[in-house]
């Protein structure tokens, strides 16, 4: 009798032992804040990713746009899809990834581009961000707030070439002839995307944070008519949406202050 209650014991304990150890696990890949990590990749090498601190998110897609490529390093992080044609750049990814989980969106999603640690002033934004994200998990976005210089550099904004910064992506992808955008310049772009609306932030470099709440904001619809203006590997209003990126996710509200430095080159 008291074999059996000992064994039953050690059932009990055991039994505990399994489900607290699930439940860990478990809330290691969902319980900690519901934050989506997307990068689009396309020839950079993304070891950084290990370097972003596990306690702000629990989830990882990277879209690649490149050749395949070993992940071995992230790939027990999270996802790769492989499936997206090499179109649109990073604005493309972002877009598409909305499109497709819209309803499913995580709590937050940070747009990551596959270069952002390539030069300084990138890697700074994404301190930034990160450091934010480590204080509360909500949209944030680095950009630029006067009104003045947006108005002055934005109005009559038109970009027929661009040579890409990136050493990696240039070897693939060496033209610099961008394919227009339907409607130029920025200034009349913005009056036709966004009517009425007043643009306080000005978004650079493809870096930022998004609540699902803030995202939301726009209908799936918006989002499938701006990745239509993406269908080519250099479109000008890739760029466009690039500056746009605070009022399209709906964050410029959350915008914080860079410096031009940071926007330099």
């Amino acid at each position: 009798m008291r074999l059996n209650v000992i064994i039953l014991y050690i059932i009990v304990a055991v039994l505990l032992f399994i489900i607290q150890y699930k439940h860990g696990i478990e809330g290691f890949q969902t319980g900690l804040p519901d934050v989506e990590i997307v990068v689009a990749n396309y020839e950079e090498n993304i070891d950084w990713v290990t370097k972003i601190p596990r306690n702000i998110y629990n989830k990882l897609t990277i879209y690649n746009k490149g050749r395949a490529k070993n992940y071995n390093s992230v790939i027990n992080l999270g996802a790769v899809i492989n499936a997206l044609p090499n179109i649109g750049r990073e604005g493309h990814t972002y877009l598409y990834h909305i499109i497709k989980n819209y309803d499913n969106l995580s709590n937050v999603t940070v747009f990551l581009p596959g270069s952002s640690v390539t030069f300084y002033q990138k890697k700074a934004q994404l301190d930034i961000i990160i450091q934010s994200l480590q204080e509360k998990k909500d949209s944030i976005i680095v950009g630029l707030t006067d009104p003045d210089y947006i108005k002055n550099q934005l109005e009559n904004f038109m970009i027929d070439e661009y040579e890409i910064t990136s050493n990696e992506n240039k070897k693939q992808n060496p033209g610099s002839v961008l394919e227009p955008a339907q409607v130029r310049p920025f200034g009349n772009w913005m009056k036709s995307r966004f009517p009425g609306e007043e643009m306080k932030c000005m978004g650079y470099r493809g870096l930022a944070a998004a609540s699902r709440e803030d995202i939301q904001k726009r209908p799936r619809e918006f989002y499938e008519q701006l990745i239509g203006e993406l269908q080519s590997q250099n479109p000008e209003a890739g760029h466009y949406i690039e500056r746009a990126w605070p009022l399209i996710l709906s964050v410029g509200d959350k915008c914080e202050a860079g410096s031009l430095n940071m926007y330099a080159n």
